[in-house]
């Protein structure tokens, strides 16, 4: 399992390169937003930066994403680089990377898993679950057996999920935590599950996205990885 830090909008690309490559992360979401994506060249350039440094890219794109924003992203995507949209979303043409579906209703009650699961095989996209949005508005002890169920039904597939911790059902952000000091964590701790191929800690605060990452190693050799 590879773990990836968040590219917070407006940090400098160049320089959190540098902190994922010194505090041991594997690589980088990175968010697409079109005001990066009007500076291809640019972007391109620090592609080529990570691969240097051996880092790991997956991009995240915004809604609709506009001509520009897939311009750019045929610029930095490779092969089998995980291009993340929220789903229902359209495939990739291949020259754009493996589509990558992320399904984050609000809560347990509020989507078709089944149906999500179920496209993202047909297209051949990877499922990206985004595992703190079903502890949204949700009885802690429900949320996790729901997320136990989802992780059966990943077994034996390649599959991506984003992480953040929290303490309160609303998840405001004012009132997320560390990895490992929430409901999120405590969760994880509980359950025996298939890890994935990339684990984003999807935090907008890089000090929190650093001070999770040993938490999440540890419970990564924990369960066997």
């Amino acid at each position: 399992m590879e773990i990836l830090i968040n590219s917070p909008r407006g940090v400098d690309l160049y320089d959190l390169a540098g902190l994922a490559a010194e505090k041991g992360f594997d690589g980088i979401q990175l968010y697409l937003d079109p005001g990066l994506a009007t500076d291809a060249e640019g972007l391109e350039a620090w592609r080529g930066h990570l691969e240097d440094r051996g880092l790991t890219l997956a991009v995240h794109l915004p809604p609709a994403p506009a001509p520009g924003v897939i311009t750019a992203l045929e610029r930095i995507a490779r092969p089998g680089t995980p291009v993340i949209s929220h789903y229902p979303a359209e495939p990739l043409a291949p020259s754009a990377g493996r589509a990558a579906w992320e399904f984050s209703p609000f809560g347990v009650r509020t989507g078709d898993y089944e149906q999500w699961l179920r496209h993202c095989r047909r297209a051949g996209a990877l499922p990206v679950l985004d595992l703190p949005r079903l502890f949204n508005g949700t009885d802690e002890q429900e949320a996790c057996r729901f997320a136990g169920a989802l992780f059966s039904r990943l077994a034996g597939q390649r599959y991506l999920l984003h992480l953040i911790d929290c303490d309160t059902e609303e998840q405001n952000r004012d009132d997320w935590c560390e990895l490992g000091r929430g409901r999120v964590g405590r969760c994880l701790e509980r359950l025996t599950f298939p890890l994935p191929e990339l684990a984003v800690l999807e935090y907008e605060s890089m000090i929190q996205a650093v001070n999770s990452l040993p938490w999440l190693r540890v419970l990564a050799r924990q369960l066997g990885h």
